[in-house]
């Protein structure tokens, strides 16, 4: 093997393992969320700082993901003009999956961490949000499996 062919084979090892930590950072929280409303506040707020900061790491890793992915288009595939329609769909998808983790998941989750966070809000009213946030949160796994069955379509 060499130098050129190893390195990219890392590429695409560290690209599959961003896209795993981008799709599995987030799983679960959902419902650890909606099992902490009945603990208490203080076990409503640590659940939705941890559900954060995991969004958080789940958006790095995805960035990370996209990038790389971008790279080794250009780097393996001689560029976006020479990828397969799937690769383009992929990508396309990708970056919308990015796009929909900053845009809906964060705020929403956002929203639900400021209930929490209000000594005098009502945490009942946060039950309405984590309902919102587990079908935002459904929508993206449904995403997730169109994205990996066009990345994987021709390998078998």
């Amino acid at each position: 093997m060499d130098a050129n062919n190893f390195s990219s084979t890392l590429l695409v090892v560290l690209h599959i393992i961003f896209a795993v930590l981008w799709f599995a950072y987030p799983l679960g929280m959902v419902r650890i969320v909606r099992q902490s409303l009945s603990s208490g506040r203080p076990a409503f707020l640590s659940a939705c700082q941890e559900n954060e900061r995991r969004l958080r790491n789940s958006n790095i890793a995805g960035t990370l993901t996209v990038l790389l992915g971008v790279h080794l288009i250009s780097q393996n595939l001689g560029g976006f003009s020479e990828a397969t329609p799937n690769f383009h769909m992929a990508f396309g998808l990708g970056v919308l999956l990015l796009l929909y983790g900053f845009l809906f998941l964060r705020s929403q989750a956002g929203k639900i961490t400021a209930i929490a966070q209000d000594e005098q809000a009502d945490l009942n009213t946060s039950a309405s949000l984590i309902k919102r946030y587990a079908m935002f949160s459904g929508i993206q796994h449904g995403m997730w499996l169109v994205l990996l069955v066009l990345m994987y379509k021709e390998r078998f």
